[in-house]
């Protein structure tokens, strides 16, 4: 067994997402593909999909454990990606590799899973994996 914490955007940030042209669907509308057939699509879901998967790290929104963590995903070159945490009591901060913040809805957050913990974001967390 790893550890991993996922980080899984409401239905409003992957409909932003969509619309921002990071994840595949109807620009206009926001609808997501969900069978996209065009290999450039599918990779922006699987780039989605591992830039939010901390790998080997259970963070909990307690406050305690702040930095960057490494992704499951990873660059082109084999690089790893990360994201920044700033944990406080009460509030927990993501901080993409474009500088973007996520808020963890902490309400909605903190759900156990064999190794994992699952934690709800306000948006979708972006990295450049070239």
């Amino acid at each position: 067994g790893t550890k991993y914490t996922f980080f899984i955007p409401t239905n409003a940030a992957i409909s932003q997402a969509v619309k921002d042209g990071w994840l595949p669907g109807d620009t206009a509308t926001g609808t997501p593909d969900f069978a996209p057939a065009d290999d450039n699509d599918k990779q922006k879901v699987t780039q989605f999909i591992t830039y939010h998967i901390l790998n080997s790290n259970t963070i909990a929104a307690d406050g305690k454990n702040s930095g960057s963590y490494p992704t499951v995903l990873k660059t082109t070159g084999g690089d790893i990606t990360l994201i920044k945490i700033n944990n406080s009591p009460g509030r927990m901060q993501l901080i993409d590799e474009l500088n973007d913040t996520a808020e963890v809805n902490i309400a909605k957050s903190n759900i156990l899973s064999d190794w994992t913990l699952i934690h709800s974001v306000n948006k979708v967390l972006k990295c450049d994996a070239q």
